[in-house]
């Protein structure tokens, strides 16, 4: 079976303009984090990543390297990739919520029919609605804390 696992970006984006927005990110969420990915280990050492992606535009998903320099991966026992890749399948194209991001920390509305990334992983983790409500770096802590209560 493939691990699945939470993978949270703290690494610098090779780009001015995304490394400003990853900075903006993890100063208004106070946190490291500026990016969230359910990623699925693959044999070749690469993972099936899923997420919801302002720079991409939204829901997809891609195989990638995860560099740990740049990534830190929370291991979601429990979770099997089919239940990630049935969420996918329902929501994949789906828009970036970009208003939704920002309604995370200063209480605007969300759309509940596009993502942003914390969104789309709590939604495909705890088969919920209510991801809107957390940060990469609020996902990150829930997900840690409910993984000691498991052991």
């Amino acid at each position: 079976m493939n691990k699945v696992y939470l993978a949270c970006y703290r690494g610098r984006g090779d780009k001015l303009t995304h490394r400003l927005c990853d900075g903006i990110t993890r100063f208004f969420t106070r946190g490291k984090y500026s990016h969230t990915e359910i990623a699925i280990a693959l044999p070749d050492g690469r993972y099936q990543c899923y997420s919801s992606s302002v720079r991409e535009g939204g829901v997809r998903t891609k195989i990638m390297p995860l560099n740990p320099d740049k990534w830190d991966l929370i291991a979601l026992d429990g979770i099997s990739p089919e239940q990630i890749t049935r969420y996918y399948r329902q929501n994949h194209g789906s828009d970036y919520d970009l208003l939704g991001a920002l309604g995370c920390v200063a209480g605007l509305p969300q759309n509940a029919d596009k993502f942003f990334c914390s969104e789309w992983c709590y939604n495909a983790i705890f088969g919920s609605n209510q991801g809107f409500r957390f940060s990469p770096n609020q996902l990150a802590e829930i997900v840690r804390h409910l993984s000691i209560l498991d052991n």
